[in-house]
């Protein structure tokens, strides 16, 4: 099955994934990227035993909708200390 037909009849699979992930309050100091770099194999797993294909663009909408982009404040000089 793919992951649209799934969306179809299903709704997102982000519940499911959240419970193989980590808590939140450890992915919350990952960047983005470093979620998928880190645990994009257990979201594609838990992704096929429930007979879902995810690409790799599917899992990173996954994670997306889980956790988001944080925006980082651009670096101020005068902020040094906050930032080092």
């Amino acid at each position: 099955m793919t992951y649209s037909e799934w969306l179809k009849a299903n709704g997102p699979i982000a519940r499911l994934v959240a419970a193989a992930l980590p808590p939140l309050s450890e992915l919350e100091k990952l960047t983005f990227n470093a979620i998928l770099d880190q645990h994009s194999n257990t979201i594609l797993r838990t992704a096929k035993a429930i007979g879902i294909d995810l690409t790799d663009a599917e899992a990173e909408e996954v994670v997306y909708r889980l956790y988001g982009v944080k925006d980082v404040q651009p670096f101020r000089r005068e902020h040094y200390d906050l930032h080092c």
